[in-house]
């Protein structure tokens, strides 16, 4: 199985970005998402971001807010994400996987122990959205040292000094918001989008691949963001597709939605 960075340095060497969706796990089952999952890595999708349901996700609009609602609702937990990772696993599927998660229900399992069953699990890799670089030391060292790659966030609000940072703790890719504020579908991308990530590029000197994330909802949007970045994340305008009536075609939705955004590769 190839790592996380392995996957988008293959890609990007053939003049690709890699495409990233992100679901909530349990929505609208933990079964369907398993099935989802398969179904992207079938649709050729580059590498998947599986969120953990967490009571005050800050980071998150009222859509994935909604969804994680759902979940939790179901009693999903970080555990039950990692099995579905496993069942994944099961059926001999290699797509990179990683867990999206706010650092609270982490550091209630343990980092070792979230650590460890990620590993046993098949996960490749871990956001921690809220875990800021600045104190990441104890928590990098744990995961990493078990073998899974991590992921940071950055915006445009980052200042240089503090994109220096990544370099003593170089992640999988660099998550770049491309927009203040909360996730959620945009009609529009920012006119200096491409001049941000040009910067984050030039000030942490080309050493790490950059992801753009946070509103990306057409394909004519997926196609734009490739034209600069190493890979496209989209999340809150497939997660519409899971929490919209009626749900048991939400997974049928997603997939095509999926399918939709691909096509601006």
């Amino acid at each position: 199985m190839k790592t996380i960075r392995e996957t988008l340095h293959d890609l990007n060497s053939h003049g690709r970005s890699a495409f990233i969706p992100y679901l909530t796990a349990g929505v609208p089952d933990l079964q369907a998402t398993v099935e989802m999952i398969l179904g992207m890595s079938r649709l050729g999708v580059s590498v998947v971001e599986l969120g953990v349901p967490f009571s005050d996700p800050v980071a998150d609009g009222p859509v994935n807010m909604r969804a994680m609602e759902m979940a939790l609702e179901k009693n999903t937990s970080l555990r039950d994400c990692l099995e579905v990772v496993r069942l994944v696993r099961v059926h001999k599927c290699e797509i990179p996987i990683i867990i999206f998660s706010y650092l609270n229900p982490v550091l209630a399992m343990g980092v070792p122990e979230f650590a460890a069953a990620a590993v046993a699990a098949g996960v490749n890799g871990v956001l921690l959205v809220d875990l800021p670089i600045e104190e990441a030391d104890e928590v990098w060292d744990t995961i990493t040292g078990s073998g899974l790659e991590m992921i940071f966030l950055t915006s445009p609000t980052t200042a240089g000094q503090r994109l220096g940072l990544f370099l003593r703790h170089p992640p999988a890719f660099l998550y770049y918001v491309s927009r203040l504020g909360v996730t959620g579908a945009q009609t529009s991308l920012s006119a200096t989008l491409r001049a941000e990530v040009d910067n984050v590029r030039q000030l942490t000197g080309g050493q790490l691949p950059i992801c753009v994330g946070f509103g990306i909802s057409t394909a004519a949007q997926v196609k734009e963001v490739a034209q600069f970045a190493e890979g496209v994340i989209a999340g809150s305008v497939l997660m519409q597709e899971l929490i919209a009536q009626p749900l048991d075609c939400g997974p049928d939705r997603f997939l095509a939605k999926v399918k939709e955004l691909m096509a601006g590769l």
